[in-house]
């Protein structure tokens, strides 16, 4: 349906307010709006220019977007939340995508790597297009000087190729027998995983998602 029919329809509504922290009553009401219309559910999405103002209380902020993904996930309701990455300070973008259970990348065939401790996860692609970002991140990672990394988090990784895997996989064999790193992943992930060799590391465990 194109925008111009779906706003004559009712289906597509636009709206100038500013939401503030809505609560669970709220967006319960929004949903049973739409169901009484006649619609199957409701899906928004927001600017959150409003939240970034004098005075932010990023703990608060973070702390209500934290609390809304269950209560969204129980209603059927998918919410994105749009901020300016040239307006938001990169550690508070940072402590937002932890907060929310997918991010939506800005374009496609990108990666990005976050080392944090002994942990490393890694969100976008990995492919023929981020093959050396890839490659170079996992490289630091278990070079760091704090150690290599004891978890790495692929659960937000949207593809991952046999090349990459088989770097993964051959930098967790470079381990010593006292070292070990659980991979956590998609089952879709592990199966590649597994055909490029990581069955035969014994430093490598599999944690599927």
């Amino acid at each position: 349906m194109r925008a111009a029919d779906a706003l004559r329809h009712g289906a597509l509504v636009i709206t100038p307010a500013v939401p503030g922290y809505d609560t669970a009553a709220a967006w319960t009401a929004l949903t049973n709006a739409a169901h009484g219309q006649g619609f199957s559910g409701l899906r928004a999405a927001g600017d959150m220019s409003w939240a970034l103002g004098p005075g932010l209380d990023s703990d608060r902020l973070l702390g209500h977007e934290t609390a809304m993904t269950p209560v969204l996930a129980g209603l059927g309701l998918t919410a994105i939340c749009e901020y300016d990455e040239r307006r938001c300070a990169a550690s508070l973008l940072d402590r937002v995508r932890a907060a929310h259970p997918v991010c939506v990348r800005p374009r496609h065939g990108s990666l990005r790597a976050e080392h944090t401790g002994r942990t490393l996860a890694l969100r976008g692609d990995a492919d023929l297009a981020t093959r050396d970002d890839f490659e170079l991140a996992v490289r630091h990672a278990f070079a760091a000087p704090s150690g290599p990394p004891t978890r790495v988090d692929l659960t937000r990784l949207s593809f991952i190729d046999a090349r990459c895997a088989s770097v993964l996989i051959r930098h967790a064999a470079s381990l010593g027998p006292a070292d070990r790193v659980t991979i956590r992943c998609p089952r879709l992930h592990a199966r590649t995983l597994r055909l490029c060799g990581a069955a035969e590391v014994p430093q490598l465990l599999l944690e599927e998602s």
